[in-house]
Order: structure tokens, then sequence, then C-alpha cells
């Protein structure tokens, strides 16, 4: 009995019964097929947009500052109403659940009810290709192609983007080649939002070297719609990170599917650094896909491989292995597989590496649809 009062006692007051109503709401939205769908077309959107132009003002990433400010109150909070003759147990224990809820609803209710939509396969009626080894070596080689020919020199400063002037420039560019391309990519029907407006704000990541060691490039800020990327960034990395990111933005959650988003709105550019970023994006994808299949075949895939991109993404292998921690980087990968697999990307990390089925079955449906391509 006790126990059942202590339960009820946490929702006593109307602000409790605000956000245990909003809880019941967002579990319905995640649960109930369809009520994904209808929250990333007609609601994300409605709070999206006048979210991340408010928030576009601020240079810095508001939300990676209320992620510190939340987590320091959730230790905070005890440690002071113990030492507090004031608060009783009941009244902090309250106090603590009623903002962890408050943060659960928060985040979905911004942002991630986008994870309970249907998959791209749906959204963009894009019928799976039926996967065979002759398959991925076709779109392999083909792709190979094309990486090679794309190539374009692209200094190596790794801070390049962030301290000159030419850089700015270079980052408004890319910017304007990326709103571009998902406005492209809306017009095709391929189950993402156009842009919420033209000119989106990236912003350098707050705690850049924390996140280096993670092996974090980028993040979407789901409590205040801001998308960030890492300060550490190789120039061969900036317009697909940002592509990315921004595709997360739009409401994509699956990290494969925010990975064919950015290939797609790069690769279709007309600036040469963009579409070179597009295609070197997914080099690692493809080679590890041939490698399962057959080390031959990613054998003669590396010596088919232009040096020169062997040497821009050789490059920035080491640049992000010498910033990593084996320990920080472990810790978050198993933190952030339990997270994925929670909001139902049952593959966890390994949802990544579903870029090349999905372009894959896009370029066979393209091919199927328009012979002449």
């Amino acid at each position: 009995m006790n126990l059942k009062r202590t339960i009820l006692s946490i929702f006593n007051s109307w602000h409790r019964r605000l956000v245990l109503a909003l809880l019941i709401l967002v579990v319905v939205f995640r649960y109930i097929p369809g009520l994904g769908d209808f929250y990333t077309q007609s609601i994300y959107p409605l709070i999206a947009t006048p979210l991340s132009t408010i928030t576009g003002f601020i240079p810095i990433c508001v939300g990676e500052i209320i992620y510190a400010l939340v987590i320091g109150w959730f230790i905070w909070y005890p440690i002071y109403t113990i030492q507090s003759l004031d608060i009783s147990w009941k009244e902090t224990l309250g106090n603590w659940i009623e903002g962890v809820v408050w943060v659960y609803v928060w985040f979905y209710l911004a942002w991630g009810l986008n994870y309970s939509q249907s998959n791209l396969f749906a959204r963009a009626h894009i019928k799976p290709a039926h996967y065979s080894k002759e398959l991925l070596q076709q779109f392999a080689f083909e792709y190979l192609d094309s990486l090679n020919a794309s190539y374009t020199n692209i200094s190596q400063d790794s801070n390049a983007y962030h301290i000159s002037d030419l850089a700015r420039q270079r980052e408004i560019a890319t910017r304007q080649q990326v709103v571009d391309g998902y406005y492209r990519i809306e017009e095709k029907k391929l189950g993402i939002h156009a842009p919420f407006n033209n000119a989106p704000h990236v912003k350098t990541m707050l705690y850049t070297p924390l996140y280096s060691k993670l092996g974090v490039s980028g993040s979407m800020a789901p409590f205040t719609a801001e998308f960030t990327i890492s300060g550490d960034l190789m120039p061969t990395e900036y317009a697909a990170t940002y592509a990315h990111e921004y595709a997360h933005l739009l409401g994509v959650a699956n990290e494969g599917e925010a990975t064919f988003y950015s290939y797609l709105c790069c690769t279709i550019s007309n600036d040469k650094a963009t579409k070179y970023s597009g295609y070197l994006s997914i080099y690692m994808y493809v080679l590890r896909a041939l490698e399962n299949e057959d080390p031959k075949l990613a054998k003669k895939f590396i010596n088919h491989t232009d040096p020169r991109v062997l040497s821009d993404k050789q490059t920035s292998i080491n640049h992000w292995r010498a910033l990593y921690s084996d320990l920080l980087g472990y810790i978050q990968h198993k933190a952030f597989e339990l997270y994925l697999q929670s909001n139902h990307v049952d593959d966890g990390t390994r949802s990544y590496s579903h870029v090349i089925g999905l372009l894959i079955s896009y370029k066979k449906n393209v091919k199927s649809t328009n012979p002449s391509n």
C-alpha cells in the first residue's frame, strides 16, 4: 500500500498529470502502426521549422548546452536534497522521476518519433533487390568508376573549413549544394521532406575533442532541431557529413537511410568537391561488403581505385585513428547500440551498412523504370 501511495503521489500535481498524458501519447505513437508516419509527415515539420529557425540565430549549439545542464541536474539534485532537511525522499524521488519523464517526452515529441515511421522502401516505393554476389559486384565497380572520375584535389588542412575566408565561402557553397540537392530528392518523392528553410545553420560541436575520442563526426540535437559537425572533420568529409546530419534534421532517423540520402544529395551536385565527398563517403561500406562476399573481389576493388582516392581515404582513417579512444569508443558504441535497438532499429549500429542494400535496390529500380539510366 505504501508503494502504491508513493507512486500515486508522483503524479499528484497538474504538471505531473500533463507529462503523464504526454508520455501515454508518445507510447501510442511509437507502437501503433501508421501513427509514426503521421507524426513525420504532418506534425514534425510544424515543430522543426520554427524551432530550427529560432535556434539557427544562435551561433553555438543550444542542444549540447542543454545536455550538460540536464545531466548535471540529474546528478546534483539528489545530492542537494540529501543535504536538505526540508525535502523528503518521496518528494525527491517524485521530482527526479518527473524530470526523467519530461526529458523522454521532449525527445520523442521534438524528433524521436521519426524512428517510428515506415522504412525507406515503403516511403519511396522502392522494391528491395534480391541480393546476389553478381549484383553487388556490378554495383561496386560501377560506383568505383564514378568515384575515380569524381576525384578532385581538396586541401588536406583538417581545419580549413573553419579558419579562413575561403573556407567560409566553401561552407556556404556546400550548404547551398545540399539544400538544392534535397529539394531535387524531394521532387522525386523519395520519402524525405524538402528543406524547412533555405539557409540552415550547421554548428560546430562544442565538445569536439570528446566526440572525436568517441569516433563521432556529426550529430543531430533532437531537443532543439539543430545539427552539428565536428571541428576535426577532414575537408573530403565535410559535404557528406553535412548532408548526412541535415537528413536527420529533415526527419530521417535511421543511420543507413541518412547515409543513403547524403550520398544521393552530394553525388547529384554540380560542385566537384561536394560530389567527390559524397562518393568517397561510402567507400569503406562498399569495400567491407565485398570483403564479406569475396576477399579476391575486394582486393581487385582496391587495385582499381585511383591512388589519389586511396591516399585521401587513408589520410582520413589515420586522422581519426589518432584522435580515437578505444575505451571511450567502446562504451559509446555499446550505448548507441542499445539506444538504436530501443528505437526499433533491430540491427543497432549495423544499420549504418544498410546503405549498400538501399543503393543497390534504388539503382535497380531506377534502371527498371528508365532503362537509359
